[in-house]
């Protein structure tokens, strides 16, 4: 009887044997990578099969069991290797063979979540000592494969460093930190595990049906594949700037996804938030589309769609994933997992950021991911953020549990320039097609309007000046002061000036705001040609949430920084004032010579300081024939560079709204803002400043100082 061909012995020949079937998932993977490292040392046969199963399960035990099980997987995997090693390496171009076809196999989630466990409870196994890479499935080294999802994020890396990418200062430096941690994160007890880093792959391809373009696989790589020695994953925070229609939407589907199902996580609460709930839904959407694809996952997670709550729920774990908008008022109680803010840029207050995050201070490993494209005024707390990534990534700020990744324009491309576009869009000619940005670009360069919108929208560039405003944030932002401290914050800038100069000479300017402005008092000091403003700010405790909303500025961290005052009630008391610019007359900073103030409302307040005798107070009407020169100079010296305001962020919003342009035939000038949301008050006080500096008297000057004394 002739044996079937299947029972033929196979040839001992060069080439790899078949992998034998029905062995469970890390087997499998094993044998994969055993095959890999003998066919490139070209001393395997087509008839090693045996031989090779036998080493897989050697390793197995010499990494994951104990006593003498470990000790003789240790001695048996020795003794197969001196085998293969004892070998000649056949020719380089081996007897033609065909290889059996191996087809795809179907992943069941079942054997995924087993492979997520598996990789979690070999973690400690699979850490060698004075490495930062852990060792691949089944304790072997890992070798950077071509196409794994590691080698992959590492190669992309390279790419961007080396200039083959084109890509941005902050993406740069973000590449170079992934790369160095590599080489030396492990003397800060740091490790990046290949197969974690594969494994957040395979999610994304098999459940989700997203295969991942390169920098998209270095980023769910970091965040998945850094660990920390307890095996728990090293980022708990995560920063994600790029122009729109990158699939940012999708990616925080697909980490919202796995934080629902295979994360591990005991009662896992994971929220997709948004300022809008409509918004918020949209990552919830692509979760929902996720869950419907896959017949194990819409099996598992159960969708419960309600009037007002939609969810979708994991009942043999507890597990929900909800959408959540920033004006929800019921975030407290919430113990977040994973958290998925989106477009952050539009939020303009903390609270409910704050609140969520510091839910997930329960969690064994929780993630904030935020993603975002750069918004239309960097007075808001998405753009405090932005300044915090920035500084991680520049090495002022240190936070090993912080991910950045920023696709921006640098400061000086050119966005007309196509071959910058690359730098804030990483799926250009994926899901963003140049074409459709040449005709965006062409529409818009008849208005500037538009050349803003491009530059915000495709370019992710924060935007530095605002149409019909007169002070552009890059020449405002360039008058700091203190060069050379480039690190300091404001509030230390402020100190050292202070400090240096508290008996020198200075203006105050007073604008008056008892209910729906801030009240601001400014003083002016004078330096050789450069004026140096610091401001004062008041306003009402009562409506603080209602006029942060309404004003999209971020007041009550300000309030918190210390740059304002709040006062009990619905209105500043008058008395609080006077006290408090009473005290900085008798007590510094400086020595005040005069305060401008407009008298249509502080009339009396300036009158009982003029009483107290604590400084002489003017009158300064605010009109175009009183304020045109002040104007003119201020604007002058800030253009110039002859200005310090020394990062104060809300006399920098003023800046932003404030109009200062001729009037008419005239041309005279004043303060003025295009919307009753924009507040000018601290430039109209410093203004005032400005005015009775112009018109102070000279300061004595003895001629015998220059000419001596004459004889007669």
């Amino acid at each position: 009887m002739t044996k079937h061909h299947k029972d033929l012995p196979l040839p001992h020949i060069p080439g790899a044997p078949p992998r034998p079937k029905g062995k469970s998932r890390g087997t499998r993977n094993g044998w994969d990578r055993v095959v890999s490292d003998l066919m490139a040392a070209r001393v395997l046969y087509q008839d090693d099969g045996e031989l090779v199963l036998q080493l897989v399960q050697a390793r197995a035990d010499q990494y994951r069991a104990a006593g003498e099980r470990k000790e003789a997987g240790r001695k048996l995997a020795g003794e197969i290797l001196a085998k293969f090693e004892s070998r000649a390496p056949w020719p380089e171009k081996p007897a033609e063979s065909a290889p059996e076809t191996v087809q795809a196999e179907v992943v069941s989630l079942k054997s995924f979540l087993a492979d997520v466990r598996e990789e979690r409870a070999s973690f400690a196994d699979r850490v060698v000592q004075g490495q930062t890479t852990c060792l691949d499935s089944l304790g072997a080294p890992y070798s950077w494969p071509e196409g794994d999802a590691a080698a992959v994020a590492r190669l992309y890396c390279q790419q961007v460093t080396q200039g083959a990418i084109p890509a941005c200062e902050l993406l740069k430096r973000a590449c170079s930190r992934h790369l160095a941690d590599l080489e030396n994160a492990h003397e800060r007890g740091l490790h990046f595990d290949p197969v974690a880093s594969r494994g957040i792959v395979r999610w994304f391809r098999d459940f989700c049906a997203l295969e991942l373009q390169p920098w998209e696989v270095w980023l769910v790589s970091s965040l998945f594949g850094w660990k920390r020695p307890s095996g728990l994953r090293r980022f708990t925070d995560a920063w994600v700037s790029c122009a729109k229609k990158s699939g940012k939407t999708c990616l925080a589907s697909g980490i919202g996804t796995f934080g629902l199902i295979a994360d591990g996580e005991k009662y896992a609460e994971i929220y997709s938030v948004a300022t809008k709930l409509a918004q918020a839904k949209l990552i919830y959407r692509d979760a929902v589309r996720t869950v419907r694809g896959h017949p194990d996952l819409k099996e598992a997670v159960k969708e419960f769609t309600g009037v007002t709550l939609c969810s979708l729920l994991v009942k043999a774990t507890d597990a929900r994933f909800e959408p959540l908008s920033s004006d929800e008022r019921t975030s407290d109680g919430l113990r977040p997992s994973v958290v998925l803010f989106d477009e952050i840029h539009e939020w303009q207050s903390r609270e409910l950021f704050d609140k969520i995050a510091k839910g997930t201070v329960s969690r064994s490993q929780p993630l904030t991911f935020c993603v975002t494209t750069a918004g239309e005024s960097e007075a808001c707390f998405a753009f405090s953020k932005h300044t915090l990534a920035r500084k991680i990534l520049e090495g002022v700020f240190d936070s090993d549990s912080t991910f950045v990744a920023v696709w921006e324009l640098d400061a000086d491309d050119d966005f007309h320039d196509e071959t910058t576009w690359r730098k804030a869009n990483p799926n250009l000619g994926v899901t963003v097609q140049p074409e459709a940005l040449r005709k965006i670009l062409a529409e818009a360069v008849a208005d500037p309007s538009g050349e803003i919108a491009f530059q915000r929208y495709h370019c992710n560039r924060w935007v530095s000046f605002r149409a019909g405003r007169s002070i552009p944030m890059d020449k405002w932002d360039a008058c700091r002061g203190y060069p050379d401290m480039p690190d300091a914050d404001a509030m230390t800038l402020r100190r050292e000036f202070l400090e240096t100069h508290s008996g020198d000479a200075c203006w105050g300017g007073l604008d008056l705001g008892l209910t729906n402005d801030l009240t601001s008092y400014v003083l002016l000091f004078k330096m050789l040609d450069i004026g140096v403003a610091i401001p004062f700010f008041w306003m009402p405790e009562a409506g603080l949430r209602e006029k942060e909303n309404l004003w999209q500025v971020p007041l009550s961290s300000w309030v918190q920084q210390g740059w304002i005052k709040l006062c009990e009630g619905d209105m500043v008391d008058p008395r609080i004032i006077k006290d408090d610019i009473l005290s900085l007359c008798l007590n510094g900073p400086g020595k005040i010579r005069q305060i401008g103030y407009d008298p249509w409302q502080a009339r009396v307040l300036m009158g009982e300081l003029l009483e107290a005798r604590a400084a002489e107070c003017v009158g300064v009407k605010q009109t175009p024939i009183e304020l045109t020169t002040p104007c003119r100079e201020f604007k002058q010296a800030v253009w110039s560079g002859k200005f310090w305001h020394l990062g104060n962020p809300v006399l920098r919003w003023h800046a932003g709204n404030v109009v200062l342009e001729p009037e008419g035939d005239s041309g005279a000038i004043r303060p003025k803002k295009l919307s009753v949301k924009e507040k000018v008050d601290g430039i109209q006080a410093l203004i005032s400043a400005w005015h009775r500096l112009l018109n102070a008297p000279p300061p004595f000057k003895n001629p015998y100082d220059t000419r001596g004394i004459l004889f007669v």
